[in-house]
Order: C-alpha cells, then structure tokens, then sequence
C-alpha cells in the first residue's frame, strides 16, 4: 500500500484547501462519484480514489443511521475522522508497510465501523488507515484498511493476543 498518491481527481469550484499532510478531515465514501469524498469543516474539498490516514476515529452517528433504516435510503452519517498522513515520512511508511486490518461497515447490520473478518469486531480508532478503490467489471468499490485498530472490547483484545502466542 505504500507509494500510494494523493492525486486529486476533480478540484471542487471555491476548494482553497489542498490535501496537506496534517490537515484535519473527514473521508466518506460517495456513493453517486464512486469517490471518497474527503471534507473539512463541513466542506467537501475534493474527491479522490485513495487517501492515507493517521489518528483515525471511525464515526458512524446514530441518527443517521436511524434514518438510513427507516427510510431505506443511504446518507453520510459514517466516515474516517484524521489527519492526512505525511506519507515522506519514515514513521508513516514503516507502518503503512506493515499488514492491516480490512474494515467494512453496514448500516443495516452494523452499529460501528467493524473488521471484515470473521470476528467482526468494532473499531473505534486506529493509528493510521488507507482508503482506495478496488475496481472490477461491475465498477468502482470502497476497500478500507485500518492500521492498529482499537475495539474498546477488551474480551477481543485479550483473545487476540492468546491467539497469537
């Protein structure tokens, strides 16, 4: 996953901001540009095909997705809250190199951002993730990897380290 760019698909009419390592975001996926939409105090600055994270929080509102579920039609209350990463830097590409954990998320099955495996375990944060697009003869698809998740289920936790010993 390293060495992927930032390239800006399409700049946005007014967008004053450009994706600079250290610029506070929130990246959904759109499900009309087949994008990630990455957005800054309210403000969708661009959309891309990939974007690095660092100091993720997963964020999926209640009432959002409430609405989804009564009303049977899909609305962004779920995205990856962070920081752009930095990826020049030595620290960033050390542990984008490392193995991640795919991350999935359904608002009509579940509450939080979750593994996609079979534990299916929620997250809450993690120390870095990579949004692309995996892209197939039916079109463009999210593909989602958090790097050091954390769950806030610690029976997880503990059963993963027993695991790996």
């Amino acid at each position: 996953m390293r060495g992927v760019s930032h390239e800006v698909l399409e700049p946005l009419p007014g967008a004053c901001q450009v994706l600079t390592p250290g610029l506070r975001v929130e990246v959904y996926w759109n499900l009309h540009k087949l994008l990630w939409s990455v957005r800054h105090k309210g403000r969708v600055l661009t959309h891309v095909d990939n974007v690095e994270l660092c100091d993720v929080t997963w964020v999926v509102q209640p009432s959002g997705r409430r609405r989804v579920i009564k009303e049977g039609r899909k609305n962004v209350h779920a995205f990856a809250r962070g920081y752009i990463a930095d990826t020049r830097s030595m620290a960033i590409q050390s542990m984008l190199d490392q193995a991640a954990t795919p991350v999935t998320y359904n608002p009509y099955r579940d509450t939080s951002f979750v593994e996609a495996t079979w534990e299916r375990a929620p997250i809450k944060k993690s120390k870095a993730a990579v949004l692309t697009i995996l892209e197939d003869h039916k079109g463009n698809h999210p593909c989602v990897h958090a790097h050091e998740p954390t769950t806030g289920d610690t029976t997880h936790v503990q059963h993963r380290q027993i695991l790996q010993r």
